[in-house]
């Protein structure tokens, strides 16, 4: 078997990780090492990997790697590994802060006035609500992984905010960000915008994944239909200038884990395609400019739905990865759900998501993967989302999302 691996390698044919363990229940001289992980709940958690005997130098180097990449997704997605020898992947302060809870001594008012912020890797997207109506809708491009300032992340942020607030005073903020290198070196990011609220008004901070898992949530169960598919809880995949992904238990609860798909290795045989492909090497395999990301996405996207075949390929590429990036959940997190909803840029139009569901259904065929759409809109933030032609739901969801979390208690 790993000797047809490396033929594969050889040849120029991608192996994948997953298809590697799937192979190796097959194998009757494989022998097993286990994979110890301790979840940023404190739960310990343990994987058995089937490993082939192995007899040449070459062979153990592929093994190895092999064992490596399953010992980095398992601590990318739950915590750390419970094994001093091994690199073990550091809790994402931002996802950490699920555990806390939100200043619970501010008196909201009946007519609170909240800020939802949604800031990604192309773009910041933002709503103002005032009692539960939008009072302003935001947008501005943007590219922060070029950023070599603390301040050139935080400073777009705070303006923009201080732009729809228009001097008045705020009742909450509600931040979702990427669990990025760029975003996770700024401390206190959510004290930074204190100023722009009222005094000991909550100012709370949520990481991209769990965030657009959140919202989804929070919209489906409000419907008999709605509540059927998250039965057994739900995971969103937000696809950006990146992937996120977050879950929402059975019961309503967000797990305070990683879920960091960056991070994963999905490919053995090629550091430069491993893991999933974020939004600069899109751009590159379609030969676009990478500096200002959010109007070549849009662009790329346009080209997919005109019919040209290389923006086509591009999306059936991402869906194989996106598969991929569900096997690797369904095997280390074992969410109990085979249900997964799709939302970010990404999803926006449907001949795109089609496009990347003929890639997904080659690697992950027994997942259900949901586009969202308006049919989601349940909420009176949503609904007035879904009345206003020009804006994309998928786009726009989370952020509808971070203005609930705002109001939360």
């Amino acid at each position: 078997m790993i000797k047809r691996w490396i033929d594969d390698i050889k040849n120029g044919r991608p192996l994948w990780l997953a298809e590697c363990r799937e192979e190796m229940k097959e194998a009757a001289d494989a022998v097993s090492s286990d994979i110890s992980v301790i979840t940023n709940e404190g739960v310990s958690e343990t994987f058995s990997i089937l490993l082939p005997k192995v007899e040449a130098p070459e062979e153990f180097e592929l093994m190895s790697r092999y064992l490596d990449a399953n010992r980095l997704n398992a601590a990318a997605l739950l915590g750390q590994l419970d094994n001093t020898d091994c690199a073990s992947i550091p809790v994402s302060a931002i996802t950490a802060r699920l555990k806390e809870r939100p200043e619970a001594n501010y008196d909201m008012p009946e007519e609170p006035l909240v800020c939802g912020v949604s800031a990604g890797l192309s773009d910041i997207k933002l709503i103002l609500a005032e009692g539960g109506r939008i009072r302003r809708i935001l947008s501005y491009d943007w590219n922060p992984l070029i950023a070599t300032e603390d301040a050139m992340i935080s400073n777009p942020i705070y303006e923009l905010i201080e732009m729809a607030a228009d001097g008045r005073l705020l009742d909450a903020i509600a931040l979702s960000v990427p669990g990025n290198e760029v975003f996770l070196r700024i401390k206190d990011l959510d004290k930074k915008f204190k100023p722009l609220c009222r005094d000991g008004a909550p100012v709370k901070l949520l990481d991209s994944g769990n965030m657009a898992a959140y919202s989804v949530y929070n919209e489906l169960k409000y419907t008999k239909a709605g509540q059927e598919l998250i039965k057994d809880g739900i995971i969103a995949l937000e696809l950006e200038g990146d992937i996120a992904f977050g879950h929402v238990r059975a019961d309503g609860s967000i797990p305070s884990l990683p879920g960091a798909l960056s991070k994963c290795i999905f490919r053995i045989d090629s550091e430069e395609e491993a893991g999933f492909p974020d939004q600069g090497a899109i751009l590159k395999s379609a030969g676009m400019p990478v500096n200002n990301p959010k109007p070549c996405i849009d662009l790329l996207m346009n080209m997919a739905e005109g019919g040209e075949q290389n923006a086509e390929t591009v999306f059936k590429n991402i869906g194989l990865y996106l598969g991929h990036a569900i096997r690797e959940i369904d095997f280390f997190m074992r969410p109990g759900t085979d249900k997964y909803i799709l939302l970010g840029s990404f999803a926006k139009s449907e001949y795109v998501f089609d496009l990347m569901s003929i890639g997904l259904q080659k690697t992950a065929p027994d997942a259900v993967v949901l586009q969202i759409d308006r049919g989601i809109a349940n909420s009176p933030i949503m609904k007035a989302l879904a009345e206003m032609g020009d804006i994309a739901i998928a786009e726009f969801a989370k952020t509808a999302g971070c203005v609930y979390y705002a109001l939360e208690n």
